[in-house]
């Protein structure tokens, strides 16, 4: 069968061949029989040239490169030694008297580019012995044993905002149009604290935090309304086989991080009062905590919500209370599947800390 092959594949000697043999009479056909290609293919070519007409391609022009070996692995260090600077400036830097471009190509080659650096919390080298030790302290637990911690935390939920990098399809001049533009609303920001919990195949109740910020008043209320009520329902509820089941309240764990509120004597006092026993937990750690994944997608789903709703944003108390309502209801629609794969990835998510040697993990 003839191959694939298009024109600009041809190599001259079958050009000549093609072009000697339509000299002599040959048809299209037992051309393209001779030099296994297709008969569209000497079409193309008989189009294009003629005997006469055609002449050689020439040698191709080697372009030597601008850059030695010895230069390449330079510019490989300096970049990797001054990651945060500009390609310009890394240019300067080097002085090779060659152009920026062609360090980026050194660059690419050598497979570094420039990329978006990833937001982490700052990791002191005390913060990363102590998440060090935390992990190894817990390196041989089960998923059994992570599926009886319950993981909370607050968050913050801009309204109106995508959490998502937004692209669009657009011409060269069209950057303005309002089709390609993501607005902002910084003259009507509309923020909601809220706060929730989940362990494994189970999500607790979302609850909007009252305006104004939480102190330990307000973080006992959450905890009496949100966290008691969730234990409770986790005791008391009938589980299928594939459930962990936690017999005692004292078999449950709670997680909550450093937050001052956290930590006053009332707060800790009426965990203890109420038999709660609570994990320690490493300060600059938000990376351990699984709830942070649920809450990237509760952002992203709500997102989608207001924006299928038509919202408008408001700092009314109906419009407050409308947001509370939405953010809810898309909080219990998160599949549970995905809460219990998040646990089940967890002694993964300790064994990177292990080998990051307390440094920041990709989760």
């Amino acid at each position: 069968m003839p191959s694939q092959v298009s024109m600009a594949q041809l190599t001259e000697s079958q050009i000549g061949i093609a072009l000697g043999m339509h000299h002599s009479g040959a048809t299209q056909c037992a051309i393209a029989s001779q030099l296994q290609v297709t008969q569209s293919t000497i079409s193309r070519l008989l189009r294009r040239h003629n005997i006469s007409t055609f002449k050689q391609r020439g040698i191709r022009r080697y372009y030597r490169c601008k850059t030695t070996e010895r230069a390449d692995r330079r510019i490989v260090r300096t970049a990797l030694a001054s990651r945060r600077t500009t390609l310009r400036d890394l240019t300067k830097k080097l002085d090779l008297g060659v152009s920026h471009r062609t360090i980026q190509r050194r660059l690419k080659e050598a497979g570094i580019q420039k990329r978006i650096a990833c937001t982490k919390p700052h990791l002191s080298p005390e913060h990363m012995a102590k998440r060090l030790e935390w992990a190894k302290e817990r390196e041989n637990w089960t998923v059994e044993q992570w599926g009886n911690v319950i993981w909370s935390d607050e968050s913050a939920i801009q309204i109106g905002f995508d959490p998502r990098q937004t692209k669009v399809f657009r011409r060269v001049g069209e950057a303005q149009l309002p089709a390609c533009l993501r607005p902002s609303f910084k003259s009507k920001r509309v923020t909601i604290m809220v706060w929730s919990c989940f362990r494994w195949g189970k999500l607790g109740p979302l609850i909007v935090c009252p305006p104004g910020g939480i102190g330990s008043n307000e973080y006992l209320e959450i905890l009496a309304d949100g966290l008691l009520s969730f234990r409770d329902d986790v005791l008391g509820s009938n589980w299928d086989e594939d459930t962990i089941i936690v017999r005692q309240p004292g078999d449950l764990l709670f997680m909550q991080d450093g937050a001052p509120c956290h930590k006053t004597r009332d707060v800790m006092d009426f965990l203890a009062e109420e038999d709660i026993p609570v994990i320690p937990w490493p300060a600059q750690s938000p990376d351990l905590n699984p709830i942070e994944n649920l809450w990237a997608i509760l952002k992203d789903r709500f997102h989608r919500r207001f924006s299928e709703l038509r919202g408008t944003l408001s700092k009314s108390k109906d419009a407050m209370e409308w947001y509370g309502q939405v953010l809810q209801e898309v909080w219990a629609e998160i599949p549970w599947v995905i809460v219990s794969n998040l646990i089940r990835s967890y002694p993964g998510r300790i064994r990177k800390v292990i080998e990051a040697n307390g440094g920041p993990i990709d989760y």
